[in-house]
């Protein structure tokens, strides 16, 4: 392993060092594709509903501890 920046980053030798590049001429070798024009969208859409979905977990947490901090000044009186 060798550090690089804030993180440590396998080093390839040997055999694993020679698949590796041949593996990268390869792919190299590959024609480039164009991506569709609404790519990017779907990925976004994703994103979207994650936030949303974290957003109301957030809410029905917070709603919880409300409802439970609420019912632990109740008792104490």
């Amino acid at each position: 392993m060798a550090i690089l920046g804030n993180s440590c980053t396998p080093i390839l030798t040997g055999e694993s060092a020679r698949r590796f590049l041949e593996a990268k001429e390869k792919a190299d070798r590959l024609p480039l594709g164009d991506l569709p024009e609404d790519f990017f969208a779907e990925f976004d859409s994703f994103q979207e509903k994650s936030k949303k979905f974290e957003a109301e977990l957030r809410k029905k947490h917070s709603e919880k501890v409300r409802r439970d901090e609420a019912g632990d000044i109740q008792s104490e009186g």
